[in-house]
């Protein structure tokens, strides 16, 4: 499996449709993919959950997303902080997946700790799941590949599978890391949501 590019970006900074363009074309596998000059490349944000900017890229030849984490809840602001890490362990997760169950997760195109970014395949014309569920649409081979993807990818990253010298080496670093990511995380998520003018909402009230 090829390994994905690692940019190195000195600092932090949200991205927004201006900015991704130049970002994307000083990672040479990803300006490949997309085809053409930066200024020829559809760029529109398409985020709508809570944490994450979303953006679709496509150019000439193909295209691709970048995902990039926010230092905070998106539906809330800068009332409810958020590690930025969290996007680190989910390159980490993605690649993972593609090792243990080849061609059923998203290709890793580039990671970018510092940025807190990813790029990675864009699938279309898939859809999202949710969307359809919510349609009552039929998924006739969705129960066979979900459970293919989870017995792959559940197993061969377990202690039934791996190695012990793995699991005592590098990755016992990385699962250090993320048990530190969760505890921060947990400390978070339980507090109360603000309001509007960012006092806690009373959640006891009827």
């Amino acid at each position: 499996m090829e390994e994905p590019f690692q940019i190195s970006t000195e600092h932090y900074r949200p991205l927004d449709e201006v900015a991704v363009a130049p970002y994307l074309a000083a990672i040479p596998p990803v300006a490949a993919l997309l085809g053409g000059a930066a200024r020829d490349w559809r760029i529109r944000e398409v985020g709508d959950g809570n944490l994450n900017l979303v953006f679709i890229v496509e150019g000439p030849a193909g295209g691709v997303v970048l995902k990039q984490a926010l230092p905070y809840m998106r539906l809330v602001g800068d009332a409810w902080p958020l590690p930025l890490e969290r996007s680190y362990f989910e390159s980490i997760a993605l690649e993972e997946q593609a090792r243990a169950a080849p061609g059923m997760a998203p290709r890793l195109y580039a990671t970018d700790r510092v940025g807190a970014a990813i790029v990675m395949e864009y699938l279309t014309p898939h859809i999202i799941l949710r969307k359809a569920l919510i349609r009552g649409q039929t998924l006739p081979l969705f129960a066979a590949q979900m459970a293919e993807f989870l017995a792959q990818s559940l197993f061969k990253t377990s202690d039934l599978y791996l190695p012990a010298a793995r699991k005592e080496g590098a990755d016992a670093g990385v699962l250090r890391q993320y048990r530190a990511l969760q505890d921060h995380r947990g400390s978070g998520l339980h507090r109360p949501l603000p309001d509007q003018q960012g006092q806690p909402l009373d959640q006891s009230a009827a």
